[in-house]
């Protein structure tokens, strides 16, 4: 019966064993799962496993992945650095911060409160969707998009 993660060959107790044939044949079994798909990763010159043994990382799968440093990629086999997510974070908290693009809701309030304080033969209502305007007085305002 072969080892569970390795299927090396096992013997038992109960015969006398032939060391140096046991040797070799472990030995043999090791170097035939090196460097295979599911096997044992083959160590290169310097000692480390090469990147072609290594899976790709995915989605779904841990592994080997290439780190990308842009902000824009829409990639699901590279990695964002902390660089690029910094970015990103600073640009939103900026932006956040802009309150020339975001109004407050006390600002917005007061705006609005603008609309009531006129006479009625001044308002005008400012409305938008797909179709042909209907209803509405002169002066409205209608904003037609596809």
């Amino acid at each position: 019966m072969p080892t569970e993660k390795l299927g090396l060959p096992l013997t038992t107790l109960n015969i006398a064993a032939d060391v140096p044939k046991v040797v070799n044949e472990l030995a043999n079994a090791i170097d035939e799962k090196a460097g295979s798909s599911s096997g044992l990763a083959q160590l290169d010159e310097s000692k480390k496993v090469p990147t072609t043994q290594l899976p790709d990382a995915s989605t779904s799968q841990k592994g080997a992945t290439k780190l990308n440093d842009t902000t824009n990629s829409t990639s699901t086999t590279e990695a964002a650095t902390a660089n690029a997510v910094k970015k990103v974070n600073d640009a939103l908290v900026t932006h956040s911060a802009d309150e020339t693009l975001h109004l407050k809701a006390a600002e917005r309030e007061k705006w609005n409160g603008k609309q009531d304080a006129l006479p009625v033969e001044n308002r005008r209502k400012i409305t938008f969707g797909t179709t042909d305007p209907t209803g509405g007085v002169d002066g409205d305002i209608y904003f037609q998009y596809e």
